[in-house]
């Protein structure tokens, strides 16, 4: 796993660093600027070559009176080394300058390397050249408000230059992004290439800031894990790559019964497809048995597209008391309960969901329309589901934005808007997730996965910030195959909060493999159902 912090913690690691493990600010400057130098030209000059390199062109760095633009100037002083011509365009009361920004000034001064005042940013003639790579160090993490005046069009002129195609790279965080969420209050600079220290920044991964991000890298400069602060654990933790996720673990001498069994209540008489979708997904998950609950109509599809799976059906005017019996010998084979996908909102559904909860003990996965009747809060199944939570099973929540919206509202009697949902994705899902006692898996362009703080835990309960996936997954029955997936998980043996991060990362990731072989504008869930195979195998 890769930690994610925000803009107070990094500051924090930073200082600890300094302080208590004794390394240099300017050790750390110099590191860091290496860093961004490999990636304007991998190759460095031969000790005592420097003189008979040949030009390669102006290099343009907007640089602020903060650490963040005395990364620049460092920078500026590496790559006059190498070849090229820095032009520093410097931005801010050069008064309020910091310690390790007038060491940097003082050094290209030495050099004789160029360095204009924001005053004199628009008359050299030296603007007229057009730089091979632009550099961005004005603001940094310390954004607090919308950038004014010159900044902002020190800013603009950086886009325009991307505009024409030079490359554009940012130091830390695009000026303009906030660390903490993402959020753009104003103008900010859209990177190419991001190139961060030690840790990935929150607004770094969160949309709209990592549309402005670009190709995003992060170089170890010598900020190590034990800088953390002990007191305030990270804002998050991401995976990246398929190897990190945990898996449940496969046994040779297992059989079908070991491997998990998935009791899957799905699809209703006008909707199908979502249970073929789910129980498809849950045996691609490594489930060893699905077993479908669903509508009479579905029967005959199911048998043809899922014939690995058990079918029990039920219809429309099935007595209280044979439901019951259906639901009870359903709960007691299954090791979780997924319910959800495609089952609509009327009378019958509620009263399976009722059953469900009465007779299930097992973790259980609530998807689609069962959180929308979750959130129906004059049926009473709200109080049904957090009376299941406290038995501690375990439950899993999977709501896209709009869903969370009204579980939300259900929850805390208030109503907030999907953008206010997307503006505090990092806060609102945790506050749900301790609000029902369960985890709380919020889909969106960015998915977050928040847990409720174990008894007698004052820190607060892990978050996962999902940075897999794309723009095609927003496609009809893309949910169904996450919900299955996160059951075969479940079943596997991964506990609650772990199967949902894990599915997360898995679905995206799957859904990227889709979309290299189909294209974000055509692929379908059926499409990241089956890259779910390529991906496992990793």
């Amino acid at each position: 796993m890769h930690y994610v912090l925000n803009a107070a913690q990094m500051k924090r690691c930073d200082l600890t660093t300094i302080e208590t493990l004794g390394i240099a600010s300017l050790v750390l400057q110099e590191r860091a600027a290496l860093s961004v130098c490999k990636y304007i030209n991998d190759e460095s000059p031969e000790p005592g070559a420097q003189r008979s390199l040949p030009d390669k062109g102006q290099v343009r760095l907007y640089a602020g009176v903060g650490n963040n633009g005395a990364d620049a100037l460092a920078c500026a002083r590496i790559l006059s080394a190498r070849g090229y011509r820095p032009l520093v365009l410097l931005f801010g009361d050069e008064a309020r300058a910091t310690q390790e920004t007038r060491a940097q000034m003082k050094s290209l001064n030495a050099l004789g390397i160029k360095l204009l005042r924001q005053q004199d940013a628009r008359d050299d003639k030296a603007l007229r050249e057009r730089p091979v790579c632009v550099v961005d160090g004005l603001i940094g993490i310390g954004l607090h408000r919308a950038p004014e005046g010159a900044m902002a069009e020190a800013i603009r002129d950086i886009n325009a230059l991307g505009e024409q195609g030079v490359r554009v790279i940012a130091i830390d965080i695009p000026s303009g992004v906030n660390a903490d969420d993402g959020a753009v209050p104003g103008e900010a600079v859209r990177a190419d290439l991001t190139v961060t220290f030690a840790f990935r920044k929150a607004g770094q991964l969160l949309y709209p800031g990592a549309s402005y991000s670009g190709k995003l890298v992060c170089e170890d400069i010598g900020i190590p894990e034990a800088s953390l602060p002990e007191d305030t654990p990270p804002a998050a933790f991401c995976y990246l790559r398929a190897e990190e996720v945990p898996l449940p673990k496969r046994r040779p001498d297992g059989n079908k019964g070991t491997f998990g069994k998935v009791l899957l209540m799905a699809g209703c008489e006008t909707i199908g497809g979502a249970a073929i979708l789910a129980a498809q997904a849950a045996f691609r998950g490594g489930a060893g048995m699905v077993r479908v609950l669903t509508a009479r109509a579905n029967r005959d599809a199911l048998l043809q597209t899922v014939p690995e799976a058990l079918i029990d059906v039920y219809d429309k005017d099935i007595t209280d008391k044979e439901l019951e019996a259906l639901c009870e010998t359903a709960c007691a084979w299954a090791d979780v309960i997924v319910a959800g996908p495609g089952i609509g909102t009327d009378a019958l559904s509620l009263g399976i969901l009722r059953t469900l909860f009465t007779k299930g003990k097992t973790p259980m996965v609530l998807d689609a329309d069962a959180l929308n009747l979750l959130s129906m809060t004059e049926n009473g199944l709200m109080d049904f589901a957090r009376e299941y939570a406290k038995k501690d099973y375990g439950m899993v929540l999977t709501p896209h934005v709009r869903e969370f919206c009204r579980l939300y509202a259900a929850a805390f009697d208030r109503r907030i808007s999907a953008e206010e949902c997307k503006a505090n994705l990092m806060q609102y899902p945790k506050e749900l997730a301790e609000k029902l006692g369960a985890v709380v898996l919020c889909k969106d362009a960015r998915s977050v996965a928040a847990a409720p703080a174990a008894d007698g835990d004052s820190d607060f309960p892990p978050l996962y910030l999902n940075i897999s996936g794309n723009e095609g997954m927003a496609t009809a029955g893309s949910g169904d195959v996450l919900a299955g997936l996160t059951g075969a998980l479940i079943a596997g043996g991964v506990e609650a909060f772990d199967a949902a991060c894990s599915a997360a990362f898995l679905h995206g990731h799957a859904g990227d493999l889709a979309a290299a072989e189909k294209g974000t504008r055509v692929m379908t869930a059926t499409d990241i159902s089956r890259a779910l195979t390529t991906v496992l195998r990793l």
